[in-house]
């Protein structure tokens, strides 16, 4: 691999992110205390595998996620964030979760025209619209247009857009660092453009109430670790450019007046867990516990007491176990609360 981009987070950006994952898991005991008393009308989701709480395995009939491996349409082992979100919010039965697995911030050219990676295993018309743009539009098309004031808004998605492209960019560099540049710019521009387009829609439409969760540090998963430290800090340093990119544009939106987008910083969340597993509880934060081969749907696990999952924090080789999932719902419960700390808010914390 061409060493184009040698600049990973530095010791002391690990350490900032340490260290502010650390002070708004702390806020949590604060948080707790105003949400339980307070509401948001209901959670609405625009998300990916992430966020997906069943829609692609109904979506596929069962096909994917494979029961063997997973627990009832998550792509983990148990609830997935949001879920976890919604429960401490009192909101558990006013969730409104369109995320899908394998989503895409947008559509793509040839067969991801539906915006979502499966569609090549699923072809047709079975996941057209999956896309984080396609949700929204699925949304306001039954709600005729409107969007509810009251509501929190969560948009996360773009690690489907980054995740394969880049890996193979890294495996097949081009000859000069322009022409890498010039491919990155290719990639991430979509995800840039997509976010910014779904949040300013719903801003736009009135939606008071908005949290954009960014690329999780995807450089740091099992698939990427595989490949080296040089590929998993490339990555890393690539997706937290996207990331800065698409904080520019929601600067712009909120320079423009109204209430400001809350930022669920789902990177330094990751790099805080590698960083620092013993705080969480974890004994490996590099290695994914469930192995499925999809080919004979064979599940092997990495210890063979199943219980022993929950000293893991990646499940599969991209994805959380949902205890990892469990403590991000509180870091974005603790961000929700530091947005808008005061008491006397009775309806969300996102201003």
């Amino acid at each position: 691999m061409n060493n184009y981009a040698q600049v990973p987070r530095t010791a002391a950006g690990t350490f900032i992110a340490v260290r502010k994952l650390a002070l708004c898991l702390f806020a949590l005991v604060l948080a707790t205390a105003v949400f339980a008393g307070s509401q948001f009308s209901s959670i609405v989701v625009f998300g990916d595998s992430l966020c997906d709480t069943g829609r692609l395995f109904r979506l596929t009939h069962g096909g994917f996620p494979p029961r063997v491996a997973y627990f009832e349409g998550r792509q983990t082992n148990g609830p997935v964030w949001v879920e976890y979100l919604a429960a401490r919010m009192g909101l558990e039965h006013h969730l409104k979760n369109y995320a899908v697995v394998g989503a895409m911030t947008g559509p793509g050219a040839g067969y991801l025209y539906t915006g979502n990676v499966w569609s090549d295993t699923y072809p047709g018309a079975v996941l057209e619209g999956t896309s984080v743009k396609g949700q929204l539009a699925q949304y306001l098309a039954s709600t005729g247009g409107k969007v509810d004031p009251e509501a929190l808004y969560i948009v996360e998605g773009g690690a489907n857009d980054l995740i394969n492209p880049l890996t193979q960019l890294l495996l097949n560099p081009p000859a000069s660092q322009a022409e890498f540049a010039q491919d990155v710019q290719t990639i991430a521009t979509p995800v840039v453009v997509n976010i910014a387009t779904v949040a300013g829609t719903l801003k736009a439409l009135g939606a008071q109430h908005i949290a954009i969760v960014n690329v999780p540090d995807f450089g740091k998963a099992p698939r990427i670790v595989h490949y080296g430290p040089q590929a998993s800090a490339v990555v890393s340093y690539l997706v937290d450019s996207v990331n800065e990119a698409v904080g520019g544009q929601l600067d712009l939106l909120d320079a423009a007046g109204g209430n400001k987008f809350v930022r669920i910083d789902a990177y330094s969340f990751i790099d805080g867990v590698v960083e620092s597993p013993a705080h969480f509880w974890f004994a490996n934060v590099t290695d994914q516990f469930m192995t499925l081969d999809r080919a004979t749907l064979t599940v092997t696990y990495a210890s063979p007491h199943r219980c022993d999952s929950w000293k893991w924090f990646f499940w599969d080789e991209l994805h959380p176990s949902t205890r990892g999932h469990e403590f991000f719902a509180e870091f974005a419960l603790a961000t929700l609360h530091a947005a808008d700390p005061s008491p006397h808010s009775l309806h969300g914390a996102c201003r």
